[in-house]
Order: structure tokens, then sequence, then C-alpha cells
């Protein structure tokens, strides 16, 4: 069968200007168009990113209530378990939170699951972890969404537990303290193709946004385009 292509139409007057105005080459500046991003100041965003120019990470549902429940945990100075994933998306995820709380000497603790021994997603396995290493708080990165059971099991140990995640929802939630995540049907975040480091990333945006004294500089700021590039989300 002959293949045939379909190929987009071109407006050239405004590649000619994204190209001169950005000292791009004009293919780039085609590309960025067939993205969407179509005018000079979306252009500019994208070029220039600027942490300052995104969106309110206090949009995601939850939010508020993990920021206090984390606030409260450094205070009384709790042992926080950060339960990860182990592809690169799970992996930096649990990297950066880890790296933020440990250089603010938050007691922290981490668990990542074995691809071949455990398999996808929260455990009760990291609840069991949580307990023997005294951590009263569990937050989950890049998984926990349909974790029904071992939220439960988290809940009957009295341990907290704040999920962070970027997977589909289904139509009820875990029984967790806070579960935050952009494709809520009740999220008011913008953007829903946030991958789990992105989401790891607006948590820590939302703690330093309500007085959490840290930086996030840009070796922070590789493992979010780590995982997001590896996890396959949206490159907008």
């Amino acid at each position: 069968m002959d293949i045939i292509w379909e190929i987009k139409d071109k407006d050239e007057k405004l590649i000619r200007e994204i190209s001169s105005r950005f000292s791009i080459n004009p293919i780039i500046a085609q590309i960025l168009i067939n993205r969407g991003i179509k005018t000079i100041e979306d252009v500019d965003k994208f070029i220039h990113p600027d942490l300052t120019k995104c969106y309110d990470p206090m949009l995601l549902p939850d939010i508020e209530l993990a920021v206090r429940r984390i606030f409260q945990a450094i205070e009384k100075k709790e042992k926080i378990l950060i339960s990860g994933d182990y592809d690169v998306d799970g992996i930096t995820s649990t990297a950066l939170l880890y790296k933020i709380f440990n250089k603010i000497n938050v007691p922290v603790e981490i668990y990542l699951p074995s691809r071949i021994k455990d398999g996808y997603g929260f455990k009760e396995k990291a609840v069991k972890i949580a307990r023997e290493k005294k951590a009263s708080l569990i937050i989950t990165v890049d998984s926990g969404i349909t974790s029904f059971e071992p939220a439960k099991f988290a809940r009957d140990n009295n341990i907290d537990l704040i999920i962070t995640d970027h997977h589909e929802v289904k139509d009820s939630l875990p029984e967790a303290f806070a579960v935050i995540n952009p494709k809520r049907k009740d999220s008011k975040y913008p953007f829903k193709g946030l991958a789990g480091v992105g989401v790891v990333l607006k948590l820590l945006m939302a703690l330093k946004k309500n007085g959490l004294n840290f930086k996030l500089t840009n070796k922070y700021l590789e493992l979010v385009a780590l995982g997001t590039i590896a996890d396959v989300a949206p490159l907008i």
C-alpha cells in the first residue's frame, strides 16, 4: 500500500518572524508552531523558562493539606518515608524530594521497590518499612493513586499518607491524608500532563511558597527534565 504523507500548511511569515526574533533555525520555529506555540509571548516563555511564570501549585487538589502536614512533620521532627518507583520518573521523583529534605535536615528515609520482586505501585511493604523505620508520614511519588488497600493499611498503622501521582484516577480515591494528582476531576490545575517528578516539583514549590527555606537550583531541575523526558510526558 502506498503511503500518503500529509504535510501541515506552513505560515512562512510566522516562521520567519519567530526564527528572526529568537535567532533559531526555521525548522525549530516550525516545530514550535506545530506544538501550538505560535505567539511571540509563548515562544519567549518556552525558550526562556522561569519558575516564577509557572502555574500556581496551590491549584492542585489537596496540596494545602499536604503542605500543612509536612510542616507539622518538620516542626515535630517526625521521620518521613518517601516511597518511590523503579522507573526513571519514580527514581528522579524520589531523588528530588530526598535531596531537598536532606539538605534542610528533615529526617527522611527512602524506599524504592524492585521491578522483579515487588512490581509496580505503592504496596503494603512500604508501610511495613515505614513502621520499622519509625516513620509517621509516608509520601508516595509517581504512584499510589490506585493503592486502596495499602492506604488503608497505613491508616490502620497510624501512619499518615500523602499520595503524589500523575496516573489516571479511578472513580474513587484511596483513603489518604492528601491525594495530589492533576488528573483528579476536581483539580483546578490547568495542565494535566505533568510527569510524577513534575508533581513533586509542584509540591516543593508549594512548600517554598508557604515558607520552607531552600533553593530550587538547576541541578534539581535537571532531575525534573530527566524524569519528564523518560516518562514521555508532553514537552510543551
